[in-house]
């Protein structure tokens, strides 16, 4: 993986970002409601809509830099491309994470996501063989509700690990159906000492075209 130093000391962040890395909670966490009734509509017959789904929010999460930046012990980062560590759901009715190395093409990438889940599925315990990696994206599904807002557990203390604290969120609920127009919320959590409003208002508006 490729990733570039972030100049956070001539950084114009940079008293941002020391201001909110004191906090105790430094996250910035949006949801909005995206339009998919295209994608899903479009999508070819041996792409599944969790992969889909999962493909245009990587997609996206791309088009921001911020989103790809990751605060480590020697500094922060900003990686080329960055990885979804993903949530599924096992036979026994207990969740497992999987995580899917990033590929634009779509239907590599589902095949991809299908390879992670069933090697998940095949752990009797929670795989966290991943979970040292910096450039993951945190992904979730919550396919039974329809949300207007959700909180992710994180380690707790005076104040979370830089590492883990830095790497965003991400969890998408229910798909609804009115007017023949097909939609679902989108959570987003992010460092606010890496990103604002403004970088997550990117994200959505990316979204909103990737699933066009």
């Amino acid at each position: 993986m490729k990733r570039t130093k972030v100049d956070i000391e001539h950084s114009p962040r940079k008293s941002h970002f020391e201001f909110f890395s004191g906090f105790g909670w430094p996250f910035l966490d949006v949801c909005a409601r995206v339009d998919v009734t295209a994608a899903l509509k479009n999508r070819p017959p041996s792409v599944g809509v969790f992969a889909i789904c999962l493909h245009r929010i990587m997609a996206a999460v791309h088009q921001v830099p911020e989103l790809m930046q990751r605060i480590e012990p020697d500094g922060v980062w900003q990686y080329d491309s960055v990885t979804p560590s993903f949530t599924v759901m096992g036979e026994n009715g207990v969740f497992n994470y999987a995580v899917a190395e990033w590929d634009a093409e779509l239907e590599s990438f589902s095949a991809r996501v299908k390879a992670a889940a069933e090697y998940s599925n095949t752990k009797d315990e929670l795989n966290l063989e991943d979970d040292h990696r910096a450039d993951l994206v945190f992904v979730t599904c919550l396919p039974w509700l329809d949300f207007t807002s959700i909180a992710h557990p994180r380690p707790m203390g005076p104040a979370p690990s830089p590492a883990d604290a830095s790497v965003p969120r991400i969890a998408w609920g229910k798909i609804t159906e009115h007017e023949s127009r097909k939609s679902m919320s989108v959570a987003l959590s992010a460092h606010h000492g890496l990103v604002d409003g403004a970088h997550l208002a990117r994200f959505y508006e990316a979204l909103a075209d990737e699933f066009a």
